[in-house]
């Protein structure tokens, strides 16, 4: 007997969630007993290539159209969100089609959790943390079939908003050691001065959250004035709270004046 997968991809850019789809699916996919197709919300080309390439098969749940609501704020942001609407209604139709002939529908954002519920299949939600959890959360984890937490403290968290403990299991991002030393064995391109004529860079492309750890980077960078530290992500998100206000007295201090730039939320397309 063949269990059937449909595993959606929806994240508004490639990091963790990404990572762990092409380097676990090729491989469940070899796994007797396990059909796995693979289908983008987004339907971009580059993402659904690479899986194609694995040979997954690749199937049309999505719509062509930005993987995100906005980038504004205020009044253009709830407009932006308005006329996204009848984009996610068209997932919401496309994937509840797709998922007709899969036997667990395998998802990770909030949103594809969302589109999934529609969906009248089985559902597996993979956890990939908990920030800025909608309330209906909990709600919707308890009618998947299962829940996989990727940490002892993301179960917990999942545990702490309502999620029944027997629907989680915490299965740890796995780590591609052969790769991590290939990818390590190469030199630099070119040495570090060491006379300070070209400061190193660094570009946390985080989202600005105090759990990203941003601000260990900047209390460290003071005592290490090469540094000169470049920071892409949304400033102005409410979800943030204070601590980007904390990030911008931290840039202020005496040691670290003139040496940590703010970019703003980059729009960039998702790369494998």
């Amino acid at each position: 007997m063949t269990t059937r997968v449909l595993c959606t991809f929806g994240a508004t850019y490639g990091g963790g969630i990404l990572r762990v789809l092409t380097d676990g699916l090729p491989y469940l996919n070899r796994c007797p007993g396990i059909h796995l197709a693979f289908g983008d919300l987004f339907e971009r080309e580059d993402v659904k290539a690479v899986f194609r390439g694995a040979g997954l098969t690749v199937a049309e749940v999505g719509v062509a159209c930005a993987p995100y609501t906005s980038v504004r704020h205020g009044l253009a942001r709830q407009i932006d969100k308005a006329r996204a609407f009848p984009h996610y209604c068209l997932i919401a139709h496309r994937l509840r089609r797709a998922a007709e002939s899969a036997d667990v529908v395998y998802v990770h954002t909030y949103k594809e959790l969302v589109l999934a519920a529609w969906s009248g299949a089985r559902v597996v939600w993979h956890c990939h943390g908990l920030d800025r959890a909608a309330p209906f959360t909990a709600q919707l984890a308890g009618l998947c079939a299962g829940v996989i937490a990727i940490s002892v403290t993301v179960a917990e968290g999942l545990r702490e908003i309502g999620v029944p403990g027997d629907r989680i299991a915490t299965v740890l991002n796995a780590i591609d050691v052969e790769r991590v030393l290939t990818l390590a064995a190469p030199p630099p391109i070119a040495p570090f001065s060491t006379r300070g004529a070209a400061p190193v860079v660094l570009v946390p492309t985080a989202s600005i959250r105090r759990i990203k750890g941003i601000h260990v980077l900047l209390e460290a960078a003071q005592g290490v004035p090469e540094l000169e530290i470049w920071i892409a992500g949304d400033m102005l998100d409410p979800a943030a709270g204070g601590y980007a206000e904390q990030l911008l007295a931290l840039s202020r201090l005496p040691k670290l004046s003139g040496r940590v730039h703010f970019l703003g939320f980059q729009i960039g397309r998702a790369h494998v």
